[in-house]
């Protein structure tokens, strides 16, 4: 998986600078995108739906949904591991 953010430029009616966060997956070439306000660690876990890896997905989040959809199954992997 490729992952990648870049800063977004400031339009005059906002406040502060977007990130677009874009994760693409090298064998099927699925592409999901998010724009978020910072490029904290927190949110960066957050994009990747959780920091650990240890923890179930919730359900209720935009790619949840698609895969249930879908009738994919969604599970989450530990960073750093195939």
């Amino acid at each position: 998986m490729h992952v990648d953010v870049k800063y977004l430029p400031q339009l005059p009616d906002q406040d502060q600078r977007t990130y677009l966060f874009t994760a693409i997956d090298r064998a099927t070439r699925w592409a999901y995108v998010e724009i978020l306000k910072d490029k904290s660690a927190t949110a960066t876990a957050a994009f990747f739906f959780c920091a650990t890896g240890e923890r179930q997905p919730t359900g209720t989040h935009t790619f949840d949904l698609v895969c249930a959809d879908n009738r994919i199954e969604h599970r989450l992997t530990k960073p750093r591991s195939p």
